[in-house]
């Protein structure tokens, strides 16, 4: 349903001629809601700009703000620096690989709207692997979502098999 039908009745006349009208009390009552957002920058340039900028760092914030909580990284009680530090680079780390994801995923994200990065990265960590008469193999196939995922990272079937042969080797 297109969005604009929200707030207009649309129908034909006699004439085959489309008559549009506003439907007011719905236009009130989200012209009554809408907010207002002002941004100060000390920035001189155009506002396509600093509004740019300012939706950049928005996406920052919110994917810092998706780690922490993901991986549980918002409780820092910790005696020493080191550690901190650690955690610290740890949580950089999965930040830049959670945004590689997302960026990789971004079109079949769109495509597909009851998945999310989560939902992603679940499917992916049902990849394993068994040890099996001192031997790892994949406990299962890929699935076909693990397949698209891996294909959208530029990661082959082939390439996991070689990844699951490397370990057996380095283990052995």
């Amino acid at each position: 349903k297109k969005e604009y039908k929200n707030f207009f009745d649309i129908n034909v006349d006699e004439n085959n001629q489309k008559v549009v009208f506003l439907k007011e009390n719905v236009f009130e009552k989200v012209h009554k809601n809408a907010g207002f957002s002002i941004i100060v920058s000390n920035v001189d340039s155009d506002l396509e700009f600093i509004l740019t900028q300012y939706k950049k760092r928005d996406l920052v914030e919110k994917a810092f703000s998706t780690v922490k909580t993901t991986f549980d990284l918002n409780k820092f009680n910790v005696q020493d620096r080191l550690v901190l530090e650690s955690k610290m680079f740890i949580s950089f780390l999965a930040l830049i690989v959670r945004s590689y994801f997302s960026y990789c995923m971004k079109e079949f994200l769109a495509e597909n709207g009851h998945h999310t990065v989560n939902t992603l990265f679940s499917e992916l960590s049902k990849m394993e692997l068994a040890k099996f008469n001192k031997t790892y193999v994949s406990s299962y196939g890929l699935s076909k979502t693990q397949k698209i995922i891996l294909s959208a990272l530029k990661i082959t079937e082939k390439d996991v098999n070689q990844c699951t042969k490397d370990i057996n080797k380095n283990l052995n």
